[in-house]
């Protein structure tokens, strides 16, 4: 029910449920995967709105991974990078849900463990992100992309961080 309250229209109800479930998420970590759960089905739904998007991105953000939680990691991982594909091919990405998206990325990357190779379908929008957004949004995905060649040791994907980054300084 909080989660859902944080789409009501009016600004002060929707503010007070976000400060509640960040501080129930900062008590206590046990329920983060039903939290993630319900934030995730609000986040990919057609009629939510960009503000509703963008209190469920920011409590995705604040969800706090341990060595133990490596698929809550891995999820949320896959969450950030299908929104991210979804937001860039809507055409008109909200620069604050964007920037959420990729903090977020970079926070669960560590914790999601060595296998990343199964979202490589998603890196497209990444690299779309580097070539087409706004400089801060282009600076952004090329540190995340970093992060991700360094992590995932992926040698392909490593041409296409430098032609990007190429592309940025240039």
């Amino acid at each position: 029910m909080v989660v859902d309250k944080m789409g009501d229209p009016a600004g002060s109800i929707a503010h007070k449920a976000y400060h509640y479930l960040l501080a129930m998420l900062g008590q206590s970590s046990t329920y983060q995967s039903q939290v993630f759960n319900e934030l995730e089905k609000i986040v990919f739904q057609r009629n939510a709105s960009t503000k509703h998007q963008a209190y469920c991105v920011n409590v995705m953000n604040q969800l706090v991974f341990n060595k133990d939680e490596r698929k809550l990691a891995l999820r949320c991982v896959s969450a950030y990078l299908a929104l991210l594909k979804k937001l860039i091919v809507e055409g008109n990405p909200d620069s604050t849900i964007i920037g959420a998206v990729t903090n977020g990325l970079r926070r669960s990357i560590p914790y999601a463990g060595a296998d990343l190779s199964s979202l490589e379908e998603h890196l497209d929008a990444i690299f779309t992100l580097a070539r087409q957004g706004a400089f801060l949004q282009r600076v952004s995905a090329c540190a995340l992309v970093q992060q991700l060649v360094l992590k995932g040791g992926w040698a392909t994907l490593s041409d296409r961080y430098y032609r990007v980054l190429y592309e940025l300084l240039l």
